[in-house]
């Protein structure tokens, strides 16, 4: 009686609870390490062929847009571009113009410039901490190289089909963005807060801290790519993954990793389920991206869980807006028996070149509207009202 009184915990005391997030991260931890327990071999090429992945495709296309949009908020030219897009970004997502440039960047480079952008928006003082939540919610989507390239024209033989992903993928995710203006608490958007480390003296030392804080960065995302592939090469080499049906399977692996997820989805049959599918894992963007996205915004003390809502909500919506449109336009249907898996796909990347083409064009016509006489009185003009 006297040892079972000494074990119990002392009368009164609480047993702790573990937190959600705990949960998930010794899921994660002990489903790893049994998988690569399971299948060492399959973890050793997975490994390799994400090394691979990383040399060839993810570094060449990914570093040089986190050091342009790097020097983009450091420049300050996201806050002459916010100004212009202030009207419409506040109006439709209740945040301030600023946030406009991460968007952008978020859907012309893709994942993950736009959590990258509206994280230095924050340390640079644009955007408050409650801001930041919110437009994490809808500024990270994929770039339209790899929805129209690799997904639409390497994976479904259709380019049209691409653009059609890519548009339902931006399209949900700005729904999802204003939904976000009326489901967040406005007790959470507290005032930004400065860096603490003091501002580099001039343009030369601005631009070496720019690309020194993307290589290490780019080092993280390369981290996840390796890790969440090297798993999903695991997950794949099970023989009960071979008695899943295949449409389940492609929403596993695509839980983990997009890339995967959308390679299996394409080869459902049939080819709406496909279709389905691949948008299922658009929406939702995999692991990889969101433990990527985590690992950008550890200083800023968030809780992501409405970023997780929001990803969630946006891979269901994506699902419903491919089923309107292929209801309206059934001959936007992928048809026929579609092509083999390859991810190497003719490089069709002009609506990035586009949309940054336009992002410089905004940036000088901001910067020579500031010295046109007419547009200085137009801006006291909306000032004064704005002051009554």
């Amino acid at each position: 009686m006297t040892e079972k009184k000494e074990n119990n915990a002392p009368r009164g005391q609480a047993i702790p609870r573990v937190s959600l997030g705990t949960s998930v991260f010794l899921l994660m931890a002990s489903l790893s390490f049994f998988l690569i327990l399971l299948c060492a071999e399959e973890a050793v090429l997975g490994m390799k062929q994400s090394l691979v992945l990383c040399a060839k495709t993810v570094i060449p296309s990914l570093f040089p847009f986190m050091a342009v949009s790097e020097l983009i908020v450091r420049s300050g030219a996201a806050s002459i571009l916010g100004r212009l897009l202030s009207p419409l970004f506040r109006g439709l997502f209740g945040i301030k113009g600023a946030g406009g440039t991460a968007l952008l960047l978020g859907c012309a480079c893709g994942f993950p410039i736009g959590a990258k952008s509206a994280v230095g928006l924050y340390d640079a003082g644009e955007i408050s901490r409650g801001e930041l939540c919110h437009l994490l919610c809808f500024c990270n989507q994929p770039s339209s190289a790899f929805v129209t390239s690799v997904v639409g024209i390497s994976l479904f033989g259709s380019y049209r089909f691409g653009l059609v992903l890519y548009a339902i993928t931006l399209l949900s995710g700005l729904a999802v963005g204003i939904g976000c203006r009326f489901l967040l608490k406005k007790d959470d958007f507290v005032p930004a807060k400065k860096e603490s480390q003091a501002e580099p003296p001039s343009g030369v030392a601005r631009f070496t801290d720019a690309v020194s804080r993307s290589a290490r960065g780019m080092l993280t995302v390369c981290a996840f790519v390796c890790f969440f592939g090297t798993l999903v090469a695991c997950l794949e080499a099970l023989p009960a993954l071979s008695h899943v049906p295949h449409a389940l399977s492609a929403l596993l692996v695509g839980f983990f990793e997009l890339t995967g997820g959308v390679a299996r989805a394409a080869t459902c049959t049939p080819p709406p389920l496909a279709a389905y599918a691949a948008a299922w894992c658009l929406g939702w963007s995999g692991l990889s991206v969101h433990f990527q996205v985590l690992s950008l915004c550890e200083r800023t003390g968030l809780s992501f869980r409405p970023y997780f809502a929001a990803k969630a909500a946006q891979s269901a919506l994506n699902v419903a807006l491919l089923a309107l449109v292929l209801h309206a336009w059934p001959s936007l249907a992928p048809k026929g028996d579609i092509p083999s898996v390859s991810l190497h796909a003719p490089h069709r990347a002009w609506p990035i070149w586009l949309c940054l083409l336009l992002l410089a064009l905004s940036v000088c016509v901001a910067q020579w509207g500031k010295k046109h006489a007419v547009v200085q009185k137009i801006r006291q003009k909306m000032r004064k009202k704005r002051a009554k």
